[in-house]
């Protein structure tokens, strides 16, 4: 795929995102892909510019050297493939990741048609509510879309 097309699966996964009400993780993708990474990079100085700063700076006392040079850290923005990448992995870890806990809690406490509800203590109110049978939907919902993300990744880096 071209970058265009890298750009445009990353913006349908955001808008996805946000068309079901997963706001905050779009604005977390959106927030780590403006920040860029960092990279490593060699500068170095030449003799004459070293020569030229000695004479500014400092008067030489010695010869100088014959060239410096250090690594620094520089900010490079992400490719449209790498933040693909990090839009379909917040996916995975949020959405697909979400329900396998579920799972995994569903099949821990061995429900039995029993409700699991989650109640923050700041509100004492009943948050998010699932049974077994609601896990069970989701996960094959969740089948469906590992498949379609898989699919999608494949497509975007041919």
């Amino acid at each position: 795929m071209a970058e265009s097309d890298a750009v445009e699966a990353y913006n349908i996964l955001v808008h996805w995102l946000i068309d079901n009400k997963l706001e905050w993780v779009a604005q977390q993708i959106e927030e780590e892909t403006s920040l860029g990474k960092t990279e490593p990079r060699r500068l170095s100085i030449s003799d004459s510019d070293i020569a030229a700063l000695q004479r500014v700076y400092d008067p030489p006392r010695i010869a100088p050297p014959k060239s410096q040079s250090a690594e620094f850290l520089v900010r490079v923005d992400y490719s449209p493939y790498e933040k693909f990448d990090i839009a379909l992995s917040a996916i995975r870890s949020v959405v697909i990741g979400a329900i396998k806990m579920q799972e995994a809690l569903a099949n821990t406490l061995d429900l039995d048609g029993q409700e699991i509800s989650f109640v923050p203590g700041e509100t004492g109110t009943i948050e998010h509510r699932y049974q077994r049978a609601d896990v069970e939907v989701r996960l094959s919902g969740i089948h469906e879309a590992e498949q379609l993300l898989s699919q999608l990744a494949n497509d975007v880096r041919k």
